[in-house]
């Protein structure tokens, strides 16, 4: 009965180690980063004197280069999202 278990527990760990294996693998090596992603997200808030608040948000965003199926170029639409520079 002990040789069962120590083989049963080898080779568990032996397939544990290959498939942790595999999952850094495709981690690493499919992946190739967001197209969008933020750089920074701060917020400035501020009471006024009727107990309101004045929230201001800055965001930085990066927008990398995307590409449709024809290999063409896709720009970026904002959609009323981002205001204009």
């Amino acid at each position: 009965m002990p040789k069962r278990i120590v083989r049963a527990l080898g080779l568990s760990l032996v397939g544990a180690l290959i498939l942790a294996a595999l999952c850094a693998g495709a981690l690493i090596l499919g992946t190739d980063g967001a197209d969008l992603s933020y750089r920074t997200l701060d917020y400035d808030v501020t009471a006024t004197a009727d107990g309101d608040l004045k929230v201001t948000e800055h965001i930085d965003i990066k927008l990398r280069k995307r590409k449709d199926d024809d290999g063409k170029t896709k720009p970026w639409r904002s959609a009323g999202i981002f205001p204009p520079p």
